[in-house]
Order: C-alpha cells, then structure tokens, then sequence
C-alpha cells in the first residue's frame, strides 16, 4: 500500500525550455514588463514620428506648389510689363511721328524714338528673364515672342530711319509696323492667358495639395491613436490573462488541487518568478500529500500491529496484555469515586480437562477446542463484557457495571451454555465444561488483588469437583 501511495502522486514533469529554443527573437511572453509596458509609447512615438515626417513632406510638396505659383505670378507680372512696354513704346512712337509732322526738330524726334528702343529692349530683357524659369516645353513660346519683338524693335528702326530725311517716305512702312507690333502684342496676350491657366491650375493644385494634407493629418493622428490604443489593449490584455491564469493557479495549489499543469506559465519574465515559486509550492504539497499518505498508511499499519499485538492469535480475543490496561481503569477508578461507580466483577475461567483433550486428540484439537469455547463465549456474553484469553486454557472475564449475584448468574448461564455446546469437529459426542471463579472489584483494591480473588475462587471450582461457579469467599454457586 506504501509503493501505491506513492505512486498516486508521483509527478510526470516537462523539461524546461532551452535558452534561444523558441527563435532567434524571444517570445513576447518573456520580455521584461519593462519592455512589454514600455511597447505601446514607443510605438506612439514611432507613429507620431512618421506622421510628423509625412506632414514636413507634404509641407515640402505645398511649398513647391506656391513657389511655382509665385514663378507663375512673376512670370505673368513680366508678361504684362512686356506688355504694358509694347503699348507705351507705340504710343510713343505716334507721338514723336506726330511731333515730327508738326514741325518738331529732328534730334528730338530720334532721342523720343531711342527711348522707344529702350523701352522696347527692356521687355525683351523681361522676357529672356521668364524664359529661363519656364518649363522647356514653354520656352519654345517664350522664344517666338521674343522674335516677334526682335520683328517689332526692327520696324520701329526701319521707320525711325526715315524721319531725319524724308518723313513721307515712310508712309509705306506703317502698315507692316503695325502689323508687326499686332503680332507681337498677341503672342505676348496669348502668354498671358497660358499664364492665367496655369496659375489658375496651381491654385487649383495648391488647394489639392492642402486638403490632402489636412486629411493624411487627421487620418495619421487617427490611425496612430487606433494603433496605439489596440498595441497598448493587446499588451494589456496579455499581461491580464497572465496574471489571471497565475492567479488561478494559486488558489487550486491553495485549495490543496495537485492537478495543475504549470508548463505552459514558464517565461523568463517578472511573472517566471513568480511561477517558479508556484512550482517550489506545488513540490511541497505534493511531497506533504505523500508524506500524509504515508502517515496515514503507517498509522494504519500501526493499528493493524497493535490490533494484532492486543488480540489473541488462536482465538481472536484480547490477550492478557490488552485486559490489563482495562482492568487497571476500573481498579483507578474505584480507588478515584469509589461510592459514584457501578460495581464490577473479575471472572477467571478455565476449560476442564484440557490436558486430557491435547494428550488424547493432540495439540491442534485442543486449539481447536479453545476457539469453540471462546466463540460460545462472546455469542453468550452481553454487550459491555469484555472477554481475554489469559493464559493456556485460561479466560479472565470483566462484568463492568455488574454485581456479584449478577456475575454469578451470567457466568452460570454460560457455564451451562458450555456444558451443552458440540465439539463435533473434534470428537463426535465429545463435550467439555468449565469452571469459574468470581471477584468483585471493591475499594482500595489493586489488579493483582482483585485477579488473585478470582483465581482463588477457580481453584475452589476445581477443588469442589469442577463444572461450577464459586464466589470469591462464598460457597459454590452451582455444580454439574
């Protein structure tokens, strides 16, 4: 029953993990609480970063936008100076032709007609200007105007040669001047206009550019706050069931439960610690439930022993060192409160003949013949009396609770009982009587008093001829 005992708690354990078994990366479960707390600002911070760094490029990309649209503007500007120069330089030019025809000097006339040139030159020099900082697929536009003032400087000098002369002469030449600066001032409209649509698209592009950094904005802060609170709900919710499925296991090991499995809590975290103590704790109670088992089988082992060390090994009734005990109660007790106690009685018994059954059936038949006797007794005997082999063919009989005349009757009541019981087993026919001495325990007696009483009130029994119950200092109660 020990190796059973045992063996009911023996535990079947798991090799614990190897370091770097599960990967090169750790498992989440064991990075430091640190770390794992530690996850979700981080990630905050590495979000905010690249929301930040898509702001500044999308800042970047408005930038460029208003500074083509600040180009286009200034490029528009220059248009209109140029423009504004063809319109003035014309004007000009009928203004010294007119002053010409009204008698004004010619040296006049020529230093009006150069400040037209002048005027006329810098508009190309506008012109050069913009073409530098237009698109390539513009500056062939760019280029055919400039010609096209190239065209017009080169009318205004045609006609400027004829006013120092002859002014009539010149007539002729009108009509292509004027033709000329048509040409000119429409290309320079037709600009313009393609800068008007540009900036316009720009403008158009600008605002593009600005709603969709408005809306990466609030996206980016949105998805970040999503990110961070799902990042920081997962660790969250992690680190809960941890605790939880540690906590759990607590209270079973507290409930004194051994069917706990703790392998799968194993980590090389804060909560590892705490599940290696768990494993300590579970090692003990299971070493304390198998030491309890143990205590108990032995305690079991050693009432069986002191059962079997108090019981008589042929018949089965207490042996003289069980009666003992029990008769020394009775004596104390009597010696304690002696007028408060019921009286009780010592009967020694003793199987007549016995030598004569061993000498003629054997050894074996006279055990027999103890083991009948004692089964008729205890079948006979009350509840409360108390019967013990006392030595051979020897029984001492207690009576707790019993006067002498009522000991007197019981034991002649088994006396006859006796006298009539079958030894059938042994001997066909054969049947065996008893004697039997009665002593009351009085006062201030000892164990040996009182037994010695009864033993010589056997004697008397057997003295007067056997088969009969004598009282202790009284004459024969009864007799075959």
């Amino acid at each position: 029953m020990e190796g059973e005992g045992a063996a009911g708690f023996q535990r079947v354990g798991r090799a614990a993990p190897a370091p770097g078994a599960t990967g090169v990366l750790p498992r989440f479960a064991d990075l430091p609480l640190l770390v794992k707390i530690g996850i979700a600002p981080a990630f905050a911070m590495v979000m905010l970063v690249v929301a930040l760094g898509c702001a500044l490029w999308s800042q970047q990309r408005q930038l460029a936008v208003l500074n083509a649209v600040l180009a286009e503007d200034n490029a528009r500007n220059q248009l209109e100076i140029s423009a504004k120069a063809i319109s003035i330089a014309n004007g000009a030019f009928y203004h010294c032709l007119g002053w010409q025809a009204n008698g004004g000097t010619p040296g006049a006339v020529q230093a009006g007609l150069q400040d037209v040139l002048a005027q006329l030159d810098t508009a190309r020099q506008n012109l050069r200007r913009v073409q530098r900082f237009v698109p390539p697929s513009e500056r062939g536009d760019y280029a055919q105007a400039l010609q096209e003032l190239d065209d017009y400087r080169g009318a205004i000098s045609r006609l400027a040669a004829f006013t120092d002369d002859n002014f009539g002469s010149a007539g002729r030449y009108i009509v292509p001047y004027e033709l000329e600066r048509e040409r000119a001032a429409a290309q320079l409209d037709k600009l313009a206009m393609a800068m008007n649509e540009q900036a316009r698209a720009l403008a158009v592009q600008s605002q593009g550019v600005a709603r969709r950094i408005a809306i990466i904005a609030v996206a980016g802060v949105l998805l970040t706050l999503l990110l961070v609170v799902t990042v920081v709900w997962l660790v969250f919710a992690a680190i809960r069931q941890t605790v939880g499925e540690i906590c759990q296991a607590t209270e079973r090991l507290a409930a004194g439960r051994l069917d706990i499995d703790l392998y799968p809590l194993r980590r090389h975290d804060e909560f590892g610690a705490i599940v290696r103590s768990l494993e300590v704790f579970e090692e003990n109670q299971r070493r304390l439930t198998m030491l309890r088992a143990e205590k108990k089988i032995m305690e079991k082992r050693q009432k069986e022993v002191r059962a079997l060390a108090d019981l008589d090994e042929l018949t089965g009734l207490l042996n003289r060192r069980a009666m003992v005990p029990l008769v020394k109660r009775q004596v104390q007790v009597r010696q304690e409160r002696a007028e408060d106690v019921q009286p009780t009685c010592l009967a020694m018994i003793d199987l007549d003949h016995f030598k004569a059954v061993n000498d003629d059936y054997g050894h074996l038949a006279g055990d027999e013949a103890l083991r009948i006797v004692a089964h008729a007794c205890v079948d006979a005997l009350r509840c409360g009396d108390v019967l013990a082999r006392w030595g051979g063919e020897e029984f001492l009989l207690m009576l707790p609770n019993t006067g002498l005349q009522t000991a007197a009757l019981c034991l002649e009541r088994l006396r006859a009982l006796l006298a009539h019981t079958p030894f059938d087993s042994i001997e066909p026919g054969l049947s065996l009587t008893i004697s039997a001495g009665v002593a009351e325990i009085v006062p201030g007696d000892t164990i040996e008093a009182a037994i010695a009483r009864a033993d010589q009130a056997l004697y008397a029994a057997k003295r007067g001829g056997r088969n009969q119950v004598v009282l202790a200092g009284e004459e024969t109660v009864s007799a075959a």
